[in-house]
């Protein structure tokens, strides 16, 4: 059985060196034949066995649900193995990222015929195995799962990344569309995230907005742009709002039903650029960290500079705010500001001291 299924592990991974797109479905979602092809060798196995002697079927069960198990760690290697081959030469596989949509379709596929397998075999038994498939083998299947949409997110970040490093530059400040250019590159994935079925769709979907605040705020913090005045701050703080507007714009137009909590850390910061009143920051400061609790006193301090009209008394009072309430992450948060390092570069102004003619 393991011999069989292993052969099938290759043949699926020479699939994915092919010139070729996958294959389809009917409704247009990339398909495989390995899921079938595995649970196929699973059921004869045990139906082979039930004929031979039937006292063996239940032990032949459980060895087969461990063989899965093993399959599916093999398979989460193999698609590391992938991106090792991929990292080495990004243009070659040629279709890198759609099978990596179609492992995702695959592992979607496992969880419908797991439950199955289990309905048909289990359900009627007594045995500890009865109400649901074992934990360790449904692990093995999420961990499969989200390797694979990592993967995808690693190869999304890699070609988005470089249009961020115009951002918050002079030419951003003047109004220029530097967001049409991440967003024509998230175009092009979040088509391709619309071969994978559902609710995985959603899923990617919710990552790459993540990915994309995640940058949008470590560019933030690497340009450390400094407003010499209230009228930079204002125009600063508008920007911001505007490019947080068209990123909303852009993932509802792609389907997104839910929006992520991460999606409002932009018009925080914007807010806090732009206040008028110093004495207001403290309270300012206090909703960004009740909101985001990874956020840093650095992170906090970089924004106070980005500012450029915070007195030493101003800032060691927020920051005192700040040692003195611990804060602890929510169950299930997800990280926003704890992956992004403080650098210490030199400080360019908003506006050029000589004006432009």
């Amino acid at each position: 059985m393991s011999e069989w299924m292993q052969k099938a592990l290759e043949a699926e991974v020479n699939d994915w060196f092919r010139d070729q797109e996958p294959d389809e479905d009917h409704e247009g979602y990339y398909q495989s034949s390995l899921p079938v092809i595995i649970m196929q060798i699973l059921s004869e196995n045990i139906h082979l066995a039930s004929m031979i002697c039937s006292s063996l079927t239940e032990q032949l069960l459980v060895m087969a649900l461990n063989e899965l198990e093993i399959f599916l760690r093999r398979f989460r290697e193999a698609l590391i193995d992938y991106e090792k081959d991929h990292l080495k030469d990004r243009s070659s596989p040629k279709h890198y990222t759609l099978y990596l949509l179609t492992a995702i379709n695959s592992c979607l596929a496992f969880q419908f015929s797991i439950s199955n397998f289990h309905r048909q075999y289990f359900e009627d038994g007594n045995n500890d195995m009865c109400h649901q498939p074992p934990s360790s083998l449904m692990s093995a299947l999420e961990l499969t799962t989200k390797k694979s949409c990592s993967l995808l997110m690693g190869e999304l970040l890699y070609d988005v990344q470089p249009q961020f490093l115009y951002v918050f530059s002079q030419s951003w400040r003047m109004g220029s569309d530097l967001i049409d250019n991440v967003c024509m590159v998230l175009d092009h994935y979040c088509k391709c995230f619309g071969r994978v079925k559902e609710p995985i769709y959603q899923i990617l979907l919710q990552e790459c907005q993540h990915v994309v605040v995640v940058e949008y705020l470590r560019a933030l913090m690497e340009k450390r742009m400094v407003c010499r005045n209230s009228e930079e701050r204002s125009q600063f703080s508008d920007k911001m709002t505007q490019d947080s507007l068209q990123l909303n714009d852009f993932f509802c137009k792609m389907g997104l039903e839910k929006s992520e909590p991460i999606m409002n850390v932009i018009p925080l910061v914007s807010d806090l650029i732009r206040v008028t009143d110093t004495t207001l920051l403290s309270l300012q400061v206090s909703d960004l960290v009740m909101k985001y609790p990874d956020i840093s006193d650095e992170h906090v301090s970089v924004l106070l500079d980005i500012r450029g009209d915070v007195s030493k008394e101003t800032r060691m009072t927020v920051l005192e705010l700040l040692q003195e309430n611990s804060r602890t992450l929510p169950e299930g948060y997800q990280s926003v500001f704890s992956n992004i390092l403080v650098p210490t570069p030199a400080m360019a102004f908003c506006i050029p001291a000589v004006k432009c003619t």
